[in-house]
């Protein structure tokens, strides 16, 4: 996903930062708020959002995500029901970004 290329196009850009084991994590996501945004503004509405979610913890597996044969002591499958992207950031995502904690974290760009 090239980030600059979206905001090219005049769309905000939300990334959603997560840790699958990460109880307030799984509350928001559970929520359904990003969900219910991006079904009036991502493709299928007014296609004026993008949203991508990201596994920013290094130590957890695209397994982790959907929560199968998971090591992890995660809190759900964030597969389900998510319209949009999750990725599994990459080793130093945290770093790049200057995240230091998993609390409602969202950056928006």
């Amino acid at each position: 996903h090239d980030i600059q290329a979206y905001l090219g196009e005049g769309k905000m850009v939300f990334i959603e930062v997560f840790a699958t084991w990460a109880s307030p994590c799984w509350l928001y996501h559970s929520s359904g708020a990003l969900q219910t945004m991006y079904a009036e503004h991502g493709p299928d509405g007014l296609d004026d959002v993008v949203v991508l979610m990201i596994e920013g913890d290094p130590f957890t597996t695209v397994d982790d995500i959907s929560n199968i044969n998971s090591n992890q002591n995660n809190q759900g499958d964030y597969t389900l029901d998510t319209p949009y992207p999750i990725c599994e950031g990459p080793e130093d995502f945290m770093e790049i970004f200057s995240i230091n904690y998993f609390w409602f974290r969202n950056i928006v760009i």
